[in-house]
């Protein structure tokens, strides 16, 4: 299967480690879901949702019940990481046993340092743990390290779920007021690792 064209990639900005050291973390961090579209290299089967708040809330989901749905994100550093650090949420509901909506909903988020070899970081499709978000903030898993790439991926999946106004799998969902990032990649280069 040939893969999708890339992005072009931006520059992640650079900033001070703690205690203003000269050693550099790369990072790319987003307040709002939309900010990360230029890092998208697919989507399928997938929308952003925008709910009817002052400024929206906004957030992708499913288009189609029972069918699988994935984003993919790839960010480029201007050197290697050995260690990276990842920041994502995912919102799932299962409508079947708390009452206020219809359908159900899971999501699962994995990461490759070339696009076709995936580490999971959380796994909430196999098996099929409906109604369980996630709210990372860690490192990823060590065999995703090494390299300036890295590829994100959020697989989601809504079942007997309206799909018009809301989806019961989403991913990004942030109060828009909160400010602190609701989707985040850092590296930290391997000369920043210090003596092991």
């Amino acid at each position: 299967m040939p893969r999708p064209p890339l992005p072009s990639p931006a520059r992640p900005t650079t900033a001070p480690e703690p205690h203003h050291s000269l050693q550099r973390v790369h990072e790319f961090a987003f307040t709002s879901i939309d900010a990360a579209d230029a890092y998208l290299v697919d989507a399928v089967n997938v929308k952003k949702y925008r709910e009817w708040q002052t400024p929206p809330i906004v957030y992708w989901g499913p288009t189609k019940n029972g069918a699988p749905a994935h984003l993919t994100y790839r960010f480029e550093f201007p050197a290697p990481g050995a260690a990276m650090h990842l920041v994502a949420r995912a919102s799932c509901w299962h409508f079947f046993k708390e009452p206020g909506g219809f359908g159900r909903g899971a999501a699962a988020i994995d990461v490759s340092r070339d696009g076709s070899t995936w580490h999971s970081v959380r796994n909430g499709l196999e098996p099929r743990l409906w109604g369980v978000g996630w709210d990372i903030d860690e490192h990823v898993p060590p065999e995703a390290c090494g390299t300036s790439s890295l590829w994100v991926r959020v697989r989601l999946l809504s079942e007997d779920a309206p799909n018009v106004a809301y989806t019961t799998a989403q991913f990004g969902r942030t109060v828009p007021t909160v400010g602190k990032p609701v989707f985040a990649v850092t590296a930290t280069p391997e000369e920043n690792q210090g003596p092991r």
